[in-house]
């Protein structure tokens, strides 16, 4: 039996954009919302809640960014979707830099208006020196290396090799973000 909530990590909320790839590793209370994929709770034996993303960053202990980027996602964590979040709520963002307005976050980490976030990608990568995100004590920065996982890997070379019998059965080769 799957589970999607468990009490042993004392309730906290975890909202995952792009939760599909995390539902096998991730065993806690999950919502989604119109920016997530409420498909991906399928097969789930336990009550998951399907809320706004407004709602969603309110209730939220930690948002844990997976979606690709696409014009619908580029910026969706604005200002104003941050300014929603706790005070004692920390953002990550293991996914694309420009789904989050660094220019927002850094204002909100600043201000201490969240407490704080785990970047491993940025508007400009590498983080150029001097950024504003590097000067602050409320952030762990990892410089795009938070991914690599035998199961990654393993993603990434089932990927591969799929793209090159495509290719060479004429067909068309599947974009990877696509697939995963």
């Amino acid at each position: 039996m799957r589970v999607a909530i468990q009490d042993d990590i004392h309730n906290a909320y975890e909202s995952a954009a792009g939760v599909r790839r995390l539902r096998e590793r991730v065993e806690l209370r999950i919502f989604t919302g119109p920016f997530g994929d409420p498909g991906a709770l399928e097969g789930f034996d336990a009550l998951v809640a399907n809320r706004e993303p407004d709602d969603l960053l309110r209730a939220s202990d930690v948002v844990s960014v997976h979606a690709t980027l696409a014009p619908e996602t580029r910026g969706v964590l604005d200002a104003r979707r941050i300014g929603l979040m706790k005070p004692t709520a920390y953002l990550i963002n293991t996914a694309r830099g420009p789904i989050v307005d660094e220019a927002a976050l850094v204002a909100a980490l600043a201000r201490g208006r969240i407490a704080g976030a785990g970047l491993d990608v940025f508007d400009r990568e590498p983080l150029p020196a001097g950024h504003p995100l590097a000067r602050l004590t409320n952030v762990i920065l990892t410089p795009h290396l938070g991914w690599p996982t035998d199961e990654a890997y393993e993603c990434f070379a089932d990927a591969a090799a799929d793209a090159l019998l495509a290719y060479l059965d004429g067909r068309d080769v599947p974009r990877f973000a696509e697939q995963h």
